[in-house]
């Protein structure tokens, strides 16, 4: 099955190929694979935006340490 897009402001069409034994109408396929790849798209989102979030954590960490010991105080011990 070929799936042919057209964008605005490009010459030509992107065309993709789907090869499925799925016994659906070809719309059907299509938009299937589309929600697919929209949910695959989120799950990339997501897990990037964890990795941010947990290196900004360790930067909000490490300062505070710094901070602290320049005070002249003891860091903190986790048990």
């Amino acid at each position: 099955m070929a799936k042919v897009e057209f964008h605005a402001g490009e010459l030509f069409p992107r065309v993709g190929f789907i090869v499925t034994n799925l016994e659906t109408p070809s719309r059907a396929v299509v938009r299937f694979y589309n929600k697919r790849g929209t949910a695959e798209q989120w799950i990339k989102e997501g897990k990037q935006a964890v990795k941010i979030l947990i290196g900004g954590l360790k930067d909000i960490q490490s300062h505070a340490s710094r901070n602290i010991e320049s005070c002249g105080l003891a860091p903190l011990r986790r048990s």
